[in-house]
């Protein structure tokens, strides 16, 4: 998987030769390239390591996923709470009710 960056202000063969070589050592990486024509830097990144980062975006996605479900299933009771409609066992359910959505939601990421 190859993926292109622009180095915008790059007009040293110096630099342009220490980033190179320093990308080119990081993990996962199989090549790099600067061409300060285009100040562009050209990565070619294996497919271990492109695979994992899908899996990181995905991971946080489902985060966030859990956060908004478990703040606002939270917020429900809550303001019901206030109103005196729900009282300590349905917050008490509704809170392993989000653990358990939460759990649920986050097994989705062993499919990937």
């Amino acid at each position: 998987m190859k993926r292109v960056y622009t180095l915008k202000g790059l007009d040293c063969p110096n630099c342009s030769a220490k980033i190179e070589k320093e990308v080119g050592e990081l993990d996962g990486v199989h090549s790099s390239s600067v061409n300060l024509m285009k100040q562009t830097l050209t990565v070619s990144i294996s497919p271990n390591i492109a695979s994992t980062i899908d899996v990181a975006k995905a991971t946080k996605a489902i985060v966030m996923q859990n956060i908004v479900i478990a703040l606002g299933i939270k917020s429900i009771f809550l303001i019901l709470g206030a109103m005196g409609i729900a009282g300590m066992w349905e917050a008490v359910f509704g809170d392993v009710g989000v653990t358990i959505i939460a759990v649920l939601n986050a097994m989705r990421i062993l499919k990937k």
